[in-house]
């Protein structure tokens, strides 16, 4: 079962059986966004999900089509797929490198995965990476994805955009990087 397919159908049972409205769309009235100590002007017209396991999620047109994430994870645990560890004394690139391999190793998720870019990156002032990567799920849908990773009080985290390849990446590759 593909990531999109999974966010999609965890959303809609989500949504199914709350009752309530968990998603809300961002116009000029709630651009500003803070959580722990992290603050963003989000790109309008795109709609905000109140995820249980993000940050923060966003999607202009449909979570299989496009969207933004934020996540945070624990240092020092082991991950799923390749079972290394972030410590937070790793080299940034030592840390990318991690990533590589864990997502390289999801064979389930990401079919023909290839990284276009892998370098160094500043977010807000704090060292981290940046990954551009394509792979195909397993309906053969084309995806693009621009990864930012970087160590912050103790925690790693992550901020994804990820899109359809044909036509929805450039659609929110603008709003993307602004928001970054």
């Amino acid at each position: 079962m593909n990531k999109f397919f999974k966010t999609g159908l965890i959303f809609s049972i989500l949504l199914i059986f709350s009752g309530c409205a968990t998603w809300q769309l961002i116009n000029t009235d709630n651009l500003k966004w803070k959580q722990y100590y992290f603050e963003a002007e989000l790109p309008e017209g795109w709609v905000k999900f109140n995820s249980p396991v993000h940050l923060l999620f966003l999607t202009k047109d449909g979570v299989l089509l496009q969207c933004i994430t934020i996540s945070r994870h624990d240092l020092d645990k082991e991950l799923p797929m390749s079972k290394k560890k972030i410590k937070e004394n790793m080299l940034i690139q030592d840390i990318a490198s991690i990533v590589v391999d864990e997502m390289t190793l999801n064979r389930e998720e990401y079919l023909n995965l290839e990284f276009l870019e892998n370098k160094p990156s500043n977010i807000g002032g704090i060292k981290g990476f940046r990954l551009i990567y394509t792979f195909n799920n397993k309906d053969f849908m084309q995806y693009r994805g621009i990864a930012y990773g970087f160590i912050f009080k103790k925690k790693y985290y992550d901020i994804e955009y990820l899109a359809a390849k044909q036509y929805y990446f450039e659609k929110g590759f603008l709003d993307f990087e602004s928001f970054v």
